[in-house]
């Protein structure tokens, strides 16, 4: 795809516009190569393939998206916004290799912002490539800084599943986009916690953890196959359609508890689900700031295949968790 004149040095900068339906096949392709890891990369990276019917997903259920045209060639860079309770994030941010340093990332990303700040978001964020230093620095221009780094974690389903106590993970359906209604029946309805009693801190914690949780699924796009997984300490939202290969279970968003034991063996009835629906892989999100939660998980044979950096705006205001709980998932595509 050659640079087109109207985008080279000394033209007007670029402008992005709203994404319409009929921009999907171009921006699959276009962020199918943004995204395209280096040669010799991990080859169980992220991902190397955005189809189609992911884009139209992502296209229809976000709360913004944008693209850049080149003149004569259509869409050569995409993003989308996601609004969630607490926060903001632009996510599928990718430009076309031939495109890179003429304003369009710029572009796209100062069209998501004013989105964002318009829906009054107190806090906006998105996650980056710690290697792209051009584009961490205009991020940095626009005010967002690095608050962490985010492991993407991969595992074998199968050994996850024979090894060790597993947490029973009761599956659900996701919620209902936008609906609070909705949102308490897909976490199975309203439930009273103890309000005395040893059990009282756990249930009122787990409680808020998954009404929030139901929160941000209805705000992310979401694939017919997703469900929520609900157990001891643990509330994750997967989609088994989340991955290009369809080989992997994706904790998409949600929470596990701090101790590393509720953390193990959660991620050991996730490699269970999995291995029901004949998925190779488990995989989640977690930044480094997890501490010995990431330990353990470590532990249990999950591979770091690929690290993002996050930056948000303001960043004094962005929280690692809610709670007692620790966070899992991605502000990335």
């Amino acid at each position: 795809m050659p640079h087109s004149e109207a985008m080279d040095s000394g033209s007007s900068a670029p402008a992005a516009r709203g994404m319409r339906p009929e921009d999907v096949d171009s921006v699959a392709h276009v962020l199918t190569q943004a995204f395209a890891p280096p040669p010799g990369a991990n080859p169980l990276g992220p991902r190397t393939l955005v189809s189609n019917h992911l884009a139209a997903r992502w296209q229809e259920q976000c709360a913004g998206a944008w693209v850049v045209d080149a003149p004569g060639f259509g869409p050569v860079g995409a993003g989308f916004a996601v609004i969630e309770p607490n926060v903001g994030w632009i996510g599928g941010l990718g430009v076309h290799p031939a495109y890179r340093g003429l304003g369009v990332g710029r572009a796209l990303t100062t069209a998501a912002l004013e989105f964002l700040d318009d829906a009054g978001c107190a806090m906006v964020g998105l996650e980056a490539s710690p290697n792209d230093g051009v584009a961490l620095g205009a991020y940095a221009r626009q005010g967002l800084r690095p608050v962490d780094v985010t492991l993407r974690l991969r595992a074998s389903a199968a050994a996850l599943a024979t090894v060790g106590v597993a947490a029973e993970l009761e599956v659900r359906p996701p919620p209902e986009t936008g609906k609070l209604d909705g949102l308490q029946r897909g976490l199975g309805g309203s439930r009273t916690a103890p309000t005395s009693g040893p059990e009282a801190s756990d249930a009122t914690c787990r409680e808020s953890g998954e009404h929030r949780v139901a929160l941000c699924a209805a705000a992310a796009p979401l694939s017919d196959a997703a469900f929520v997984a609900v157990g001891p300490g643990a509330c994750l939202v997967c989609d088994p359609e989340a991955a290009p290969v369809g080989e992997v279970l994706e904790a998409r968003t949600g929470y596990m508890g701090r101790d590393g034991h509720s953390v193990a063996a959660a991620c050991r009835g996730l490699g269970r689900l999995a291995a029901a629906r004949k998925l190779r892989y488990v995989e989640l999100d977690l930044a480094v700031g997890s501490g010995a939660a990431l330990s353990e998980v470590l532990r249990l044979g999950f591979e770091t295949v690929a690290r993002t950096v996050r930056l948000a705006r303001p960043a004094s205001a962005y929280r690692l968790a809610t709670g007692d709980g620790l966070e899992a998932g991605r502000w990335s595509l």
